[in-house]
Order: structure tokens, then C-alpha cells, then sequence
């Protein structure tokens, strides 16, 4: 089980995650229903544009289509099959959300992203699969809400986005 996070905003680009176990150890909730446990953090319809993902080749050379689906264990499948791998640093493809996607203009490829970096301060909830529960505990849950949406919390997640994505002065 590994997690994946979106190159743009640093979230998990799934909602798989380990719940802890009373009495020490851990379950691993998955979203496709195979899991045997309830999830550790109470996901809705606002946590859906999560788990929607596209991966972007590194470089335009050669031009390769954005593939859009979802991720699991580090591959992103479209609905009719296609798929690639999205693991930083090892596949030709990178992941990221689509709606940060569509933010950042819809880019064919990662190049006119290349000055992104990514959030510091998400490293602590990135481990193997992402620590949803200690981030809402941390008072962060209003990063999960759809930037999309109409909310305060979708307003702020997605300002939050738009300011990783302009380049520093």
C-alpha cells in the first residue's frame, strides 16, 4: 500500500489511509469498499475531487495526452483502461488533482510547472499512506473541502491552491 500526492497541492490524491486498531496496530481503509473499517476521518460528496486524478508527463518529449482517472498504489487508470504509473522519481508521469489541474490551466505536461514545490508543511502527513486523522486533528480538514464549491472552506481550499501555484518573486 502506498499513497500518492498531487504534485500541485500536496494531498493525497486518493482517500486510502490507515485507521489505528484498539489495542495497538492498524487497518488500512480503502475507498473501493474493500475496506473493513469505517474511515478515520467522515468522507462526503465535498471529498470526492480527491480521489479525481490526472497524470502529466515530466517533459512534453515526446507529447503524450493527459490521462484522467483515478489512483491506486501509485497507478492512475482511466475508465476505459489506460493508465500509467505516477510515482515521483521513478514513472514519466506525475499526478496531481483535477480540479488543481484545471487551477493551474490545464498544462499538457509538468514543464510550466517546474517551479512548484511542494507544501512543507504537509510533509509530517505524507508517510506511506496519508495521515488523515492527525490532520484533522491538526484543524486542516478545511484543505479536504472541494475547491469548488460554493463554501467557506471550498473558498479557502481553493485560494490555497492558487497561491501554491503563483511563482515566487
Amino acid at each position: 500500500m502506498m499513497g500518492t500526492y498531487c504534485e500541485i497541492c500536496g494531498l493525497p490524491v486518493q482517500l486510502d489511509h490507515y485507521v489505528p486498531m484498539p489495542g495497538g496496530g492498524f487497518w488500512i481503509w480503502r475507498e473501493d469498499d474493500s475496506d473493513v473499517c469505517d474511515p478515520a476521518v467522515a468522507f462526503g460528496a465535498e471529498h470526492a475531487w480527491l480521489s479525481r486524478a490526472v497524470a502529466l508527463c515530466w517533459d512534453e518529449t515526446p507529447p503524450a495526452p493527459v490521462i484522467e482517472g483515478t489512483v491506486h498504489e501509485g497507478y492512475l487508470e482511466s475508465a476505459d483502461g489506460e493508465g500509467a504509473g505516477v510515482f515521483p522519481d521513478i514513472d514519466d508521469r506525475g499526478a496531481a488533482h483535477h480540479a488543481c489541474w484545471q487551477l493551474a490551466g490545464r498544462p499538457a505536461s509538468w514543464q510550466p510547472l517546474s517551479y512548484l514545490r511542494p507544501p512543507a508543511d504537509l510533509e509530517k502527513y505524507q508517510q506511506q499512506l496519508f495521515d488523515f486523522q492527525a490532520f484533522a486533528d491538526d484543524g486542516h480538514s478545511w484543505m479536504l473541502a472541494d475547491p469548488d464549491a460554493g463554501t467557506p472552506d471550498g473558498g479557502r481550499s481553493r485560494q490555497r491552491i492558487l497561491d501554491l501555484l503563483r511563482p515566487a518573486s
